[in-house]
């Protein structure tokens, strides 16, 4: 990951062709790239951003690239062209730039799923202008975060990967401790997170929680209470589906 991430100016985007577009990749079955994805779509990138979904190719323990991308058929291929030797593994999500010359080196911008979700809020060109980090929330987006990230996005790999019952009953508890406070929180403050609007709060969470039925609850042993009994978040959850593209970020049959 680049110590300076340096994006491109809005005057820059607006005189590329298409192929020369920065190019974001993220696969389905990946949560943290799952929340990139929503605020591509959220955020309306489709004109200067070109999306590519990587496919799983377990036996080969790699993502591959079909069709490929400048040359590239693995994503290994493309951290590499980027000057990325360092990296042990080739993750997704990652957003590089092609460059505008034919002969441009291609450059990573950046590959850190909360960050990313930053960098496209800031994006310099959308045809949504919907502000989802602002400043008014700061506090209220921290504080979703912290527990959000610990004891919900890393809680549910904590308890499907509890090396003994005691650490496993303590991942438990905070992860459904934090959904009653979210679930709480909606029902007293809702519709959202933040309350009246839609924030990267939200897009943090939503991965996890439409995943719940298919994948935590039965294979990562998520099961102390249903998520049935957390009408509120099923009714966000239903709500944050049905918003702008998201329904199109979501393949159970990829999970």
């Amino acid at each position: 990951l680049q110590k300076i991430i340096q994006l491109p100016t809005k005057e820059d985007l607006k005189n590329r062709d298409p192929d020369q577009m920065p190019c974001l990749i993220v696969g389905k079955s990946c949560p943290w790239a799952h929340r990139v994805w929503m605020m591509y779509e959220i955020k309306g990138l489709n004109k200067s951003i070109n999306l590519q979904i990587a496919k799983v190719d377990a036996a080969g323990g790699r993502w591959i690239l079909e069709p490929p991308i400048k040359g590239c058929t693995t994503l290994k291929e493309i951290y590499r062209k980027c000057g990325n030797y360092q990296s042990i593994r080739a993750t997704v999500p990652m957003l590089f730039d092609p460059g505008k010359e034919a002969k441009s080196q291609s450059r990573l911008i950046n590959n850190e799923s909360a960050e990313l979700v930053e960098i496209l809020n800031n994006w310099p060109l959308n045809e949504n202008d919907i502000e989802l980090n602002p400043i008014r929330y700061k506090k209220k987006i921290i504080y979703w975060q912290n527990l959000i990230q610990e004891n919900i996005n890393n809680g549910v790999y904590k308890c499907g990967f509890a090396r003994n019952q005691i650490a496993y009953e303590k991942a438990s508890k905070d992860l459904f401790s934090s959904l009653n406070t979210i679930e709480e929180s909606l029902n007293s403050s809702g519709p959202f997170l933040c309350g009246k609007e839609l924030t990267i709060a939200d897009i943090r969470l939503f991965p996890t929680m439409i995943r719940w039925e298919c994948v935590y609850e039965p294979l990562f042993k998520c099961s102390a209470k249903s998520i049935q009994s957390f009408p509120n978040i099923i009714k966000w959850r239903k709500m944050i589906f049905n918003l702008y593209n998201i329904k199109e970020t979501c393949d159970s049959d990829a999970w």
